[in-house]
């Protein structure tokens, strides 16, 4: 039954997906917000997808921490709910991707044109990394940017391995806010995995961390998973 569910969802989220990545594809000249809007819509139609086919819900937990102006979120990465859920529950969003991806059909598109950060991993230049600061900046002016500290999924249970980079561009933004979030998806949606399980993913939010309150990257990246980990331990 399961696999008859995950079957059924998967034919329906790839419809969805290639029907709204055409829309996106003729509102070519369309504002970046346009996009967003778009993405905001395929992101809450999945999460009714998940729910009414699959019986997969979520939880969230810490709502009134999210600040009110716009801000970097780390948050743990283990399926690719995070990436699917978090334009509609913390929408309008921003995410850094790896630059690969814009080479899926369709998706690849719509991750590009929505104003996304691609990265080349390993092999960013001086004058790129200066762009894609630029850029980072120029979206916490109306929005948020969701940045995995780890670089990549990581399955329930594995240890941690958080990475500087999120506290290297968070400290070159003076004023700007962290906001730490936990979340479990692994366990209903496996990396990688075709199969989604039924039962409820628990998102919890932290307290905002205002990095002009650290003296070094070191002392916010490890802030930063801290405040993540001991969450992680609720759920």
């Amino acid at each position: 039954m399961t696999f008859a569910r995950s079957l059924v969802f998967f034919v329906c989220f790839q419809a969805l997906t290639l029907a709204l990545a055409i829309i996106s594809l003729i509102l070519f000249w369309a504002p970046t917000m346009w996009i967003l809007k778009i993405a905001r819509v395929w992101s809450f139609t999945t999460l009714v997808l998940l729910d009414k086919i699959c019986g997969l819900k979520y939880r969230i937990r810490g709502q009134a921490n999210v600040p009110t102006h716009p801000y970097i979120m780390a948050s743990k990465h283990q399926s690719a709910w995070e990436t699917v859920a978090y334009q509609y529950l913390f929408g309008p969003t921003n995410f850094m991707f790896k630059k690969e991806l814009i080479f899926i059909p369709f998706f690849g598109y719509v991750l590009w044109k929505s104003g996304n950060v691609m990265v080349n991993r390993g092999s960013t230049t001086k004058s790129g990394l200066a762009k894609m600061m630029e850029k980072i900046k120029d979206i916490l002016r109306t929005r948020n940017l969701v940045i995995f500290p780890e670089g990549t999924r990581k399955s329930p249970g594995a240890n941690p391995d958080y990475k500087s980079g999120l506290a290297t561009i968070a400290k070159a933004i003076p004023g700007s806010f962290v906001l730490p979030v936990a979340v479990n998806s692994g366990r209903f949606w496996k990396k990688g995995g075709f199969m989604k399980y039924p039962g409820t993913i628990e998102v919890v939010i932290g307290k905002p961390l205002n990095t002009d309150d650290f003296d070094s990257r070191q002392a916010l990246t490890t802030k930063v998973e801290a405040a993540i980990e001991e969450n992680m331990k609720s759920i």
